[in-house]
Formats: C-alpha cells, sequence, structure tokens
C-alpha cells in the first residue's frame, strides 16, 4: 500500500476461524453481500454471473494463493461448482510467504500473527475488508483522521483496545500510540460511531430468501418454510459493587449470583447473529423482550419481507425463563417454541422429546452468546470507572463485527 493509491475493494472474502469445515462460509455477513450483489445483477438481467465472479475475485490473485470458504448453498445458487472452482482459483487472496515486522504505515507488510494477536482478524485483507464494508467503501471516511496517527493506526486502535487482548487499559493505549489528554478515547468513540452507524444502515436481521439459501442443509428439514430465530440473554460481568442501595438492588441478579448487565443475543439458522441493548441484570428475560421491542421489531420486519406476497412470521426459539407466548400472538401471530416445564415434576414422552429437540436446536444459540462476549472489552465487562454507554455501544457493534470474522456457528 502506498500514499496517494485510491484503495478498492472487488469483492470481500474471508479465511473465518482456523478450523474450517468443508461445507461453511467464512463469514455469514460475506456471505450476504455476495447474495445482495448477485440479485441485484439477476435484476440487471446480468446473464454471465459465473464469469463476473471469476475475473473480479481472481483479478488482484498474482503469485501465491489459498482457496477461500464460502458457502455451498451460495455456490449452488451462482452455480458455481467445486470442480470449476479449483480449476478457475475463484475466490482467492495472495498470501505472503515471508512476512516481517513493520510499522503500521505499511499495513500490507504486516505479520499476520501480529495482526491475529492484537485484533482477532486472520489476517491484514480481512480487516481492510470489514473496514471498507464499515464506510461503506467511501475512502473519505475510510481515511478521515482525529489525531496525528495515521488512518490506519486510528482503526488498528480501535480494533485492538475491542479484541482487548494486548491493551487492557486506557493509559496503555495512550502510551502504545503516544496520546495524550484523552485522545485515546476520542479516536476510539469516533470508530465506534462509524460501525453502528453501519450497524443501523443493514437490516436487523437476514431476510427469508438470505436464510434459506445460505443455511446448511441439515436444517432445511427442521426449519422447513418457518422464519426461525434464537433469543438468549447473557451477563456482562461488574468488576466493582454500586455504592447506592437502589443500584445494588437493580443491578444484582438471583441467577448469576452477582451484579451484572443483561443482554441479549439471537440468530439464525444461516448464521446472521445479532444482539440488543444492555439492561441492569435484575430485569428478567420477559421484561428485556418487552422493553426492547423485540416481537415489534420481527413483526415489522415480516410485514416487509414478504414471502409469495404473505407476512411468514417469525417463529422464536427460547428458554424456560420466557413468558411471552400471548404477547408474540398479538405481534403478527408469531410462534413462540420453548422447552416443557411442569411444576407437578412428571413429564410424558412428548413432552420429554419436544424439550430435547429445543434443547438440541439451541446448542448453537449457546455458541453464538459466546462468540459475543468473546471480545476482551465486553468480557472484563463494566469497571467503577468505566463509561455504561460505551460498553452498550461496544456489545452492539462486536455482535455486528463478528459476522465478518467467524463462520456461522449453526
Amino acid at each position: 500500500m502506498h500514499d496517494g493509491v485510491t484503495y478498492l475493494l472487488n469483492v470481500p472474502v474471508t479465511d473465518g476461524v482456523k478450523s474450517q469445515k468443508k461445507d461453511i462460509s467464512g463469514g455469514v455477513g460475506f456471505d450476504r453481500l455476495l447474495y445482495k450483489m448477485y440479485e441485484n445483477m439477476i435484476d440487471d438481467n446480468e446473464k454471465d454471473w459465473k464469469l463476473l465472479a471469476a475475473k473480479e475475485l481472481d483479478k488482484n490473485s498474482p503469485g501465491n494463493k489459498r482457496r477461500m470458504p464460502i458457502a455451498n448453498k451460495l455456490k449452488k445458487l451462482l452455480n458455481i461448482d467445486d470442480k470449476d472452482d479449483k480449476k478457475e482459483k475463484l475466490f482467492c487472496v495472495p498470501v505472503e510467504k515471508e512476512a516481517t515486522k513493520v510499522k503500521m504505515s505499511q499495513p500490507f507488510d504486516m505479520d499476520q500473527k501480529d495482526i491475529k494477536r492484537r485484533t482477532g482478524f486472520d489476517d491484514v485483507e480481512t480487516l481492510m475488508s470489514h473496514l471498507i464494508i464499515i464506510c461503506n467503501a467511501d475512502i473519505d471516511i475510510l481515511t478521515e483522521t482525529a489525531t496525528y496517527l495515521s488512518w490506519f493506526e486510528e482503526w488498528f486502535l480501535y480494533l485492538e483496545v475491542v479484541w482487548g487482548r494486548t491493551l487492557v487499559r486506557w493509559e496503555d493505549v495512550a502510551k502504545e500510540y503516544g496520546l495524550t489528554n484523552n485522545h485515546e478515547r476520542k479516536v476510539f468513540d469516533k470508530k465506534l460511531g462509524c460501525v453502528l452507524k453501519c450497524r443501523e444502515s443493514w437490516p436487523t436481521f437476514a431476510s427469508h430468501s438470505e436464510d434459506k439459501e445460505m443455511r446448511k442443509n441439515r436444517w432445511n428439514d427442521v426449519v422447513k418454510s418457518e422464519r426461525m430465530i434464537f433469543w438468549d440473554t447473557t451477563n456482562i460481568p461488574m468488576t466493582y459493587q454500586p455504592s447506592t442501595a437502589l443500584n445494588q438492588r437493580i443491578t444484582y441478579n438471583q441467577y448469576y449470583g452477582a451484579n451484572v448487565a443483561k443482554g441479549g443475543v439471537f440468530i439464525q439458522p444461516c448464521g446472521w447473529l445479532g444482539s440488543e441493548s444492555l439492561w441492569t441484570g435484575a430485569i428478567s428475560d420477559t421484561k428485556y423482550h418487552d422493553v426492547n421491542g423485540i416481537l415489534s421489531k420481527q413483526n415489522e420486519f415480516a410485514k416487509q419481507d414478504l414471502v409469495d406476497g404473505e407476512i411468514l412470521p417469525f417463529t422464536s426459539i427460547l428458554d424456560r425463563g420466557y413468558r411471552v407466548n400471548l404477547q408474540a400472538w398479538r405481534e403478527g401471530k408469531q410462534v413462540v417454541r420453548q422447552p416443557t416445564f411442569n411444576n407437578k415434576g412428571s413429564f410424558s414422552a412428548y413432552d420429554t422429546l419436544v424439550s430435547a429437540m429445543i434443547a438440541s436446536l439451541r446448542s448453537g444459540n449457546e455458541r453464538a452468546v459466546h462468540i459475543a462476549k468473546i471480545a476482551g472489552y465486553v468480557k472484563k465487562g463494566l469497571s467503577a470507572k468505566g463509561c455504561p454507554a460505551r460498553l452498550d455501544d461496544v456489545w452492539l457493534a462486536w455482535s455486528f463485527q463478528v459476522n465478518f470474522m467467524y463462520a456461522p456457528t449453526m
């Protein structure tokens, strides 16, 4: 990368996690982007999609290459088989054989292991692809700076603080990047605002057609024609005990046995993951669903995303802590499926089978909750000097970012 050169992203691709399977993609966010491109080309009567994809994806891949994963469902939709994929070397990016550690003024020459250690991204290509998506391919937004640091250094600062493995305290960030007077926080908040703005521009949920085309084949017999979504709530720890009795009472959660914040996480069968805002720990799962207007948002989305000209309501898979069946039915006749709960302590054979089936389906949701909390900034929770609003913003931004970092967990 040299100064004065315009940066152009042809088609974003990703490595995903190291233990890739052959039947999964490197990130459902990139798959959704490719799917939207495909839909637009169909609308424009583009006949030779495969040739165009090969040309664009292979344009800047000279020398050594490695294969990049893409959902098999998407390959089938684009009429690309594995033999052609290998022969034409589609979905490839250049691989540096001997990467050396250099300054951030030359990001594409940085050590890949150093990038992974400090930001969580597998390589600089994946990182840059995510940044360009965040900025909506606007080079002015991408290169805008608030300090004497370069535009890449400011973005790297943001990603490193969110990942939270190498820089944990703000004073460490200031010393590492040579900033004073809380400028490191100003840089962080500015980049965080860009991510949240991009998050708001994307649809909250994956459309029914996206979910159908990008989910794994094993889900077809389970989901069939339903619009299925999995919800769960989780705790974000507080590293201190609030000083007032009121704050202690509204943040204490009996289930976790501590003062915590509470956030909701959803995932769809295609792997698209998201979250809702954090609330004080004393709130129940039912109340959390209500105050965030989750069922109302799902109803409005279903009205916009018609299936064969008709509204297809959501089917929510929840645990036993939710009491939202009546509310869900009033919000567009949505369906709720939960494990059977019986105060008498006895279960019929049918109840046992239903509970076991739902528990099996929700296993992917538990992995989604784990990924939503894997960022160091989120995992360490709220300290006595921490900013609750900033933590909430990072919580929302990170759950959006993981769609471009990890393969689907479902």
